[in-house]
């Protein structure tokens, strides 16, 4: 079946394009779906790589701040308002995987 469009531009033509059956449409459809899953995969992957590094950062600043006496009351709430702000901002990313979570369900 084809899908005919009337143009006008100083005169009449007729421009015919045929539409796509469900089935291709579907299997387009499916091929896109799993090439999204499959970034979010990897990029899933380079979160956990990158959430490790930064989990063993943080151990080593626990183990800075134990030690080090050093810091000034303005540089420790310094750190401290930036620790918040990022905490915060994981804890939102933690409630987007949970929604991507149980969209994939």
């Amino acid at each position: 079946m084809a899908f005919c469009e009337m143009l006008s531009a100083g005169s009449e033509f007729v421009v015919c394009k045929k539409t796509k059956t469900k089935k291709e449409t579907a299997v387009h459809v499916k091929e896109d779906t799993i090439e999204l899953l499959e970034s979010s995969l990897r990029q899933l992957g380079c979160n956990i790589k990158q959430s490790v590094t930064v989990q063993n950062q943080i151990f080593d600043k626990i183990k800075e701040m134990l030690e080090d006496n050093q810091k000034t009351t303005t540089q420790l709430k310094e750190f401290r308002d930036n620790l918040e702000k990022y905490l915060k901002k994981l804890e939102e990313q933690q409630v987007d995987l949970q929604n991507f979570l149980l969209s994939c369900k």
